[in-house]
């Protein structure tokens, strides 16, 4: 089973097109957990008003960092894999599909694919991806620290199996966010498959967290690669590029 994970935050006007994604997957045995992050609006209306036992809902007060909460609602998978999407964002029929196979088939922990954006006003339609590319393997942890992936290596474009988070924690202090730092550290122990198709869809609309500016990324990306660097995992031609 696929644990699915989505973390919301009054986003009830995109949230149903999320669910019906996730919902509508070509791969069944899921279970989607919708962890809402302290909504002022109707999203637990909305989310207890669809009648299929596949969605768990958790209210939580806000309060927490981003990371903190994105940590909690990844423990609460009960699936051998895990997948996160963000609650405004959209997934390819058969993403989740796609990504198990590659993973059987090269025998990996971790899939990666890739993503496009859409515009808020002109919703695409969702079916099946059309003609996917083939999966690689791939160590990708040094064109990762080098920012070759960092625009696709977002966590909605991931599937891994929930015994990774046994080794690596996701969002210890003293991170807000923690992304970057799971991701590389995911990278360094894991090959992985990577599809070079955009199974993600983002939308892009005005209350984007990724339209904002937040240095915390950033600043957990440089530790990440100051700490393989330190390790010799990384050469000094890439440390100092």
């Amino acid at each position: 089973m696929v644990s699915v994970v989505i973390v919301t935050h009054n986003r009830a006007k995109y949230l149903p097109t999320t669910i019906e994604s996730v919902l509508k997957q070509t791969m069944a045995d899921l279970e989607l957990i919708i962890v809402d992050d302290g909504s002022t609006d109707n999203t637990a209306e909305l989310v207890q008003s669809i009648d299929d036992d596949r969605i768990r809902y958790i209210y939580r007060e806000k309060g927490d960092t981003i990371g903190a909460v994105r940590k909690f609602s990844l423990t609460q998978a009960r699936g051998k894999y895990i997948a996160h999407i963000d609650s405004d964002d959209l997934w390819y029929a058969d993403k989740l599909e796609l990504q198990l196979k590659a993973m059987q088939d090269l025998q990996v922990a971790v899939c990666l694919s890739t993503y496009q954006f859409f515009h808020d006003d002109r919703i695409p339609a969702t079916p099946a991806y059309p003609t996917p590319a083939a999966a690689q393997k791939l160590n990708i942890l040094i064109p990762y620290l080098k920012g070759v992936f960092r625009g696709s290596a977002f966590l909605q474009n991931l599937m891994f199996e929930r015994a990774c988070l046994e080794r690596i924690p996701f969002a210890e202090p003293p991170w807000d966010i923690g992304e970057s730092v799971f991701l590389a550290k995911l990278y360094a122990d894991h090959d992985i498959a990577y599809i070079d198709s955009p199974l993600t869809l983002i939308r892009r609309h005005q209350s984007n967290f990724t339209k904002v500016f937040h240095i915390s990324p950033y600043y957990e990306h440089i530790t990440s690669l100051d700490y393989y660097y330190a390790q010799g995992r990384v050469e000094r031609r890439v440390y100092k590029n």
